[in-house]
């Protein structure tokens, strides 16, 4: 059927305008960036494609190995391409990006995966290569990273995890005290400052904890590549680095409830299942006990932030209750993605966040810059008035009912780009995308999967909900009036074509 949007563009835009308004009229609200899977290939060919990772070391690589331009334009390939990681020209560009669309952070995080992809192709290139001189590549292109970032934010908490390709071989675990783990001691220094035992639990273990000056917040980064199926089949001792760092990860938690204080776990692989084979991102022993921790203390853990997938998508919101697990936008568009960051919304005294704006690069476009994606999570996914539960699992629950929203949500998962993973949008490939976004393990996604197939959805159109909106948006402009300056000031800024064929196509509900 087909179902006109009740907004127009600038209704969006006026709402927008007035969910900001309401929000900081009251209190000051700061910013916390997110970097994360920026991938930066020193490496990088402009005259190579997708099919060689834009490198001249790829195996077999022949006259074929041309840059896509169906699906890249020609003017772009120096700054990237779809299908290949980034440049130190993007790389550059997307920092410093970030410090003017996300302005005076009040912290960075930089959650892993700094150094590109392909290095095992690199060492096998030249007879001569060993296994070190690929660890010192990856280190490299770590410190590259690492030292752009910490330039463009002198004066700000920056802090960062270890990815799975910022080490080599890929998801390996560096030996606790070794040259690796030394040299990222020595690198983010800084950032192992903000707590007197950060610098003994990263030698040991690639993890460490953090206390965010003025506010009762204490962060905890762990190492996930430990967790990881490519690392070990079976489940670790009490005495291996994983069972070390969850019980690390326990009675930091203990320490931080008994001084009254509040939690943010960051690490870079999440915990549940990958979203496009479906299959576990850890060991079933290591969510399981995760698990077991998380439940213990969800009254602290204000917040759960991972990457890896690239892609921005919720995990983990089993009920009403559940803390999501947010999983960032990727910079390196490798995986077909535009690049893309975000920016959360932390108001003043507060430990949790209330809104979050998704910032990318259209690099279908010429001459691309960042900018949002959208501004308001709040008002493009139609939550409440804040990103905190129980909106996430409302937001999923929508989800299963208004494919319309579905689309949208799965359109910014990859930086407005059309979603490789699900593009008929079928009711089995909606269903099995929503039990990922609400479980964490197999067995409950199965059991989701289960219970997707015997439920009776009912039914409600888009009509419904955006009359609702529009209603509210009627009542809202009657009595704020101050909202006609938001023609000038927001009208370049919000206004996004990206979106135009989603909120006007033709649409029905998910069956």
């Amino acid at each position: 059927m087909n179902v006109k949007p009740f907004f127009s563009i600038r209704q969006r835009l006026i709402f927008s305008f007035l969910v900001a308004w309401t929000s900081c009229s009251s209190q000051d609200v700061r910013n916390v960036l997110v970097m994360n899977d920026i991938h930066y290939l020193k490496f990088y060919n402009s005259s190579l494609g997708h099919d060689c990772l834009c490198t001249t070391f790829f195996p077999n690589r022949d006259s074929t190995c041309h840059p896509n331009l169906d699906r890249n334009l020609a003017e772009n390939l120096e700054l990237c391409q779809l299908g290949c990681d980034p440049p130190q020209k993007l790389v550059q560009q997307a920092i410093t990006s970030a410090a003017e669309l996300c302005p005076n952070p009040e912290v960075v995080l930089i959650i892993g995966d700094s150094g590109g992809h392909g290095l095992n192709y690199w060492v096998k290139a030249e007879p001569n290569r060993t296994q070190q001189d690929a660890q010192m590549e990856a280190l490299s292109m770590v410190t590259d990273v690492s030292k752009t970032v910490q330039m463009q934010f002198p004066n700000i908490p920056t802090f960062f995890t270890i990815g799975n390709d910022d080490v080599f071989p890929d998801y390996g675990v560096p030996p606790a005290n070794g040259s690796y783990i030394s040299h990222l001691t020595s690198l983010w220094t800084k950032s192992l400052s903000f707590h007197p035992s950060a610098k003994k639990t990263f030698t040991e273990g690639g993890y460490y904890r953090a206390d965010i000056p003025d506010r009762p917040i204490t962060v905890l980064f762990l190492f996930t590549n430990p967790f990881s199926p490519y690392v070990s089949k079976e489940c670790g001792n009490s005495s291996s680095v994983q069972m070390m760092m969850l019980d690390w990860l326990d009675s930091s938690l203990a320490d931080i409830k008994q001084k009254g204080r509040k939690a943010w776990i960051i690490g870079h692989i999440p915990p549940g299942l990958n979203h496009q084979g479906l299959t576990p991102l850890w060991l079933l022993c290591y969510v399981e006990k995760y698990l077991q921790i998380y439940t213990t203390y969800q009254d602290i853990i204000h917040e759960q932030l991972f990457a890896h997938e690239h892609r921005a998508l919720y995990q983990g919101v089993r009920h009403a209750s559940s803390i999501p697990v947010h999983i960032h936008p990727a910079v390196s568009p490798i995986y077909w993605n535009n690049p893309g960051f975000r920016c959360y919304r932390l108001p003043e005294k507060a430990t949790s966040f209330v809104d979050f704006s998704d910032l990318f690069l259209n690099l279908s476009v010429p001459n691309p810059q960042f900018k949002p994606l959208f501004h308001s999570a709040v008002m493009e996914y139609g939550m409440q008035d804040s990103i905190r539960p129980p909106a996430p699992h409302e937001f999923i629950n929508d989800m299963n009912t208004m494919l319309s929203l579905f689309k949208l949500y799965w359109f910014n998962a990859v930086s407005g780009m059309q979603n490789q993973e699900c593009t008929n949008f079928s009711a089995t490939c909606v269903s099995q995308q929503l039990c990922v976004l609400r479980t964490l393990t197999e067995r409950d996604y199965q059991a989701c999967m289960a219970g997707s197939s015997d439920d009776k959805r009912w039914t409600r159109t888009d009509t419904v909900i955006l009359s609702a909106i529009g209603a509210t948006l009627f009542l809202l402009v009657s009595v704020c009036v101050i909202v006609v300056f938001v023609k000038g000031s927001m009208k370049s800024d919000n206004s996004n074509p990206l979106h135009a064929d989603l909120l006007t196509s033709d649409e029905s509900t998910v069956s």
